[in-house]
């Protein structure tokens, strides 16, 4: 059967969602972006990271998605450059499932992209009702990054201006539009990271790369609540502790150099490890300290070898 020129045609934007058992908040992302100003130009891809809820179905309820089913969680990171490698668009948004996109959005986004020449832009992301949830942050330095690591995140982050637009180093949440051609050139995602610090290392590139970063706080997408998640277990957490310290370590390296990269991991061991003796005297939370301290030893990153995640 000939193909339309329509259907020839390369899609100027592949917007890239990575879903994990939240299938209805890509379900409502997905009714968003098909309502977009400027369908016709947008590839959608999911990635699936072995969910067991509807999420590596959805397929069959939108029929113009690109699908790619994974056995297990293989983490964020090769999740993104699975869809990255196959995506054809200029451009690559990549959006967190629970966003819900206004159909003037990724138009007006595109346009300022290439007006600005900007290596990457983001929207202001907002709650349901209205409030301002984006946060910015220079690029840290590796003690604030062992800080977070430690704490879970950084404690110091900032609001944004609300009005104008601003050139960022680091932010959060990590919904962007950037062009492709600058996540080819560096190969994509250093494959050393699973689920952390991915958006650090995009930001870090660009940044170090003397591109800028444009926020745009006059273009908002709505991060819908999500539904309540039972907490995690003590070998959950302990995962995605060691894998956030494990990434930071690979970011410091890289960026820092192998000497300040094997200071940092040596630091991380010192903590976790004291952290580990210390809830074998006190017995708070040792399952979870000892668990930690198993899994950075032996370097477990979330890629797809570990089990219940």
């Amino acid at each position: 059967m000939e193909q339309t020129p329509a259907q020839d045609a390369s899609p100027r934007v592949s917007v890239i969602l990575v879903s994990r058992n939240n299938a209805p908040a890509i379900r409502s992302c997905l009714e968003s972006l098909e309502r977009s100003a400027n369908r016709p130009e947008l590839e959608i891809l999911l990635v699936d990271n072995g969910s067991l809820d509807d999420s590596p179905r959805l397929d069959s309820e939108f029929p113009s998605l690109h699908l790619h089913r994974l056995p297990r969680n293989f983490g964020m990171v090769k999740a993104l450059n699975i869809a990255m490698r196959t995506a054809r668009g200029e451009f690559f948004l990549i959006l967190h499932p629970p966003s819900l996109v206004d159909p003037g959005t990724i138009p007006a986004l595109l346009a300022k992209l290439e007006e600005t020449g900007a290596a990457a832009i983001c929207p202001l992301v907002a709650s349901p009702d209205g409030h301002p949830l984006t946060r910015i942050h220079p690029l840290p330095l590796p003690n604030e990054l062992f800080r977070a690591c430690d704490n879970g995140d950084f404690a110091d982050w900032a609001a944004p201006p609300v009005d104008r637009p601003s050139e960022v180093d680091f932010f959060h949440p990590p919904i962007l539009l950037i062009r492709a051609y600058f996540l080819k050139a560096i190969r994509f995602l250093d494959e050393r990271y699973g689920e952390h610090w991915w958006d650090l290392e995009i930001c870090t590139h660009l940044r170090k790369a003397g591109k800028q970063i444009l926020l745009l706080p006059s273009l908002a997408v709505q991060l819908a609540a999500e539904e309540r998640q039972f907490p995690p277990s003590p070998g959950i957490r302990a995962l995605l502790a060691a894998d956030r310290f494990l990434g930071a370590a690979v970011w410091t390296g890289k960026h820092y150099g192998a000497w300040q990269g094997w200071r940092f991991r040596l630091r991380a061991l010192a903590r976790v490890l004291s952290g580990a003796l210390l809830g074998l005297v006190t017995f708070r939370d040792a399952s979870f300290r000892l668990a930690l301290l198993a899994n950075f030893i032996i370097g477990q990153k979330i890629d797809g070898s570990q089990r219940g995640l």
